[in-house]
């Protein structure tokens, strides 16, 4: 008959004890640095929401409607013979190509949200509502 008494083996037991002690220590730190990093993560990304909602809302509020009132000048200028068919040309570009890069900031805020989204693991914005198809 044999019996297994716990405080007759102390150094075994106690050298269990302090890993099992290392090793909560070492999943604290663990936690602590992912945690830290998610925190890093989460910053950078509503930094960059900000500012790509600076960019979409000031190409949308100011360049874009310079580009339009250019574009009218322009374009009232060729219609009543002052102004050059070419100079309507470049005013009708400009802001077509200020309209895509309008656009392309929109879309850039857009998926800085949803990379926030991917990153907090939840919806940050409502989903629009499902619409029935009809038949």
């Amino acid at each position: 008959i044999s019996f297994s008494i716990p405080w007759g083996n102390y150094g075994k037991y106690s050298a269990g004890t302090k890993e099992a002690q290392s090793n909560l220590a070492a999943a604290q730190a663990e936690l602590d640095r992912v945690q830290k990093e998610s925190l890093g993560l989460l910053r950078d990304q509503l930094q960059k929401i900000e500012t790509t909602h600076h960019h979409a809302e000031l190409f949308q509020e100011e360049i874009l409607s310079q580009a339009e009132k250019a574009f009218a000048a322009s374009r009232s200028a060729y219609e009543s013979g002052t102004g050059e068919f070419s100079d309507w040309l470049t005013a009708q570009r400009v802001l077509r190509d200020t309209q895509a890069t309008a656009l392309n900031h929109l879309t850039d805020h857009e998926i800085a949200i949803a990379e926030l989204e991917g990153i907090a693991g939840a919806e940050i914005r409502p989903s629009p509502p499902k619409t029935k198809k009809s038949k």
